[in-house]
């Protein structure tokens, strides 16, 4: 029984199970997995990664019903992140969630647009949500950026319109 249990301060000895780390923890969970999707799986080779970061991720194996992961996509951007491309996304959860010590050696910078400064009171003026007056306010930085849309739909139209009036795509 742990110090923490008994309501005393934990002293410097007090360590995680190996079987507790976030390394271990990662690994049997992608272990899981790989028991739970049969063979043949819907993605193969980095997609399949891909597919299995984002299961492990949500928590939801139902989601691999949902994904389109072309190879040419999943190429792109892992050779956005391999030249530093920035990262932006239309929350703050999914922000917090990138894994800076995976995305910082390679010089990947990761933004909410909803934190840019005077946006709310943009996107009050336009009469549009926070989440397209910051994905419109990308300009040029949307050219082979990389794109996180959490849960704004308003971000993911505002982008597919872009795109349409033919402003540079993300990776």
């Amino acid at each position: 029984r742990s110090n923490l249990h008994s309501g005393r301060e934990a002293g410097p000895d007090v360590r995680l199970e190996p079987s507790s780390t976030p390394s271990a923890i990662e690994e049997r969970s992608f272990a899981i997995i790989e028991a739970e999707v049969a063979e043949p799986r819907p993605f193969s080779g980095k997609a399949w990664l891909v597919a299995r970061r984002l299961v492990h991720s949500a928590g939801d194996l139902s989601l691999l019903g949902d994904l389109h992961l072309p190879e040419a996509a999943v190429e792109a951007g892992l050779a956005a992140l391999r030249r530093g491309a920035p990262v932006f996304t239309d929350t703050e959860m999914a922000r917090a969630g990138m894994p800076l010590r995976r995305l910082d050696p390679l010089g990947v910078t990761v933004s909410c647009l909803l934190s840019r400064p005077g946006l709310a009171e943009e996107a009050a003026r336009r009469g549009v949500t926070r989440a397209r007056a910051g994905m419109e306010a990308l300009g040029d930085a949307l050219g082979g950026a990389i794109v996180a849309v959490g849960n704004a739909p308003t971000a993911l139209l505002a982008l597919l319109d872009l795109l349409d009036a033919g402003a540079s795509p993300p990776a």
